[in-house]
């Protein structure tokens, strides 16, 4: 990766001002590129993940579970990115919140008649 960038700069430098420029904006948009396709492959080597991975795989393949409702419930889930599983999280939250007020309010009210 040294030698391919350090040609590139040289390209650049030699290059006249408004070329460069052009070539020097490439580059960088490049290398930003292919640093945010890096972050998203993101995949280290832990021995005791891929371990308990291919535990958890096997372990599925012996037993053969039921593939029902909440099995492909469990497995879609897994599959949600971490904003939307915290946008509706904050639902359930609110739903929850809402319905002890309306509890509360009910007791308020029943108490007031009794």
């Amino acid at each position: 990766m040294h030698a391919r960038s350090d040609t590139d700069l040289l390209a650049v430098q030699q290059a006249p001002a408004p070329i460069a420029r052009r070539k020097a904006d490439a580059i960088a948009a490049r290398r930003q590129w292919w640093a945010r396709a890096a972050e998203r492959v993101h995949l280290e080597f832990r021995p005791a993940g891929w371990l308990l991975i291919t535990l958890g795989i096997l372990r599925l393949w012996l037993k053969r579970p039921r593939l029902g409702k909440r099995t492909v419930f469990g497995l879609a889930w897994a599959f949600v990115p971490p904003k939307l599983k915290l946008a509706a999280g904050g639902v359930a939250a609110g739903a929850l919140i809402l319905l002890a007020g309306a509890i509360a309010a009910l007791v308020l009210v029943l108490n007031q008649l009794a």
